[in-house]
């Protein structure tokens, strides 16, 4: 039996693509500076509506935000601690040895730097 146009294994395609775009799209681990206080997008998380409004918060934080930015550099500037790194950018990451830093704090810059790495 079957239905014109349908085969079974639609659905199932559709599930996959779904399932992976969601896994894939994950927010940063690394600490950002908001009013001049170290958050993480757990706290951006606490209440979402008014503090994905800041500005480049979404990009940090694209799973918590759902502005449809997985993919997309985040535009804040994040503190890194391997090797006292001290707050740098994506366009940091970007500029020199971007293997190597995008392997920075356990690979935590690479899922923040989603595009440049």
């Amino acid at each position: 039996f079957q239905i014109s146009g349908f085969t079974p294994n639609d659905n199932e395609q559709d599930d996959k693509d779904e399932s992976a775009s969601s896994s894939s799209c994950n927010d940063s681990r690394l600490e950002i500076k908001i009013n001049k206080v170290l958050r993480t997008c757990d706290w951006v998380a606490k209440k979402s509506t008014p503090r994905c409004k800041k500005s480049g918060i979404a990009s940090h934080c694209p799973k918590t935000c759902d502005e449809g930015l997985c993919n997309a550099d985040s535009t804040m500037r994040f503190k890194i601690i391997t090797k006292n790194h001290g707050f740098q950018s994506c366009t940091w990451v970007r500029k020199a040895m971007k293997k190597r830093r995008c392997k920075l704090d356990n690979g935590h810059v690479m899922k923040t730097c989603r595009q440049t790495c």
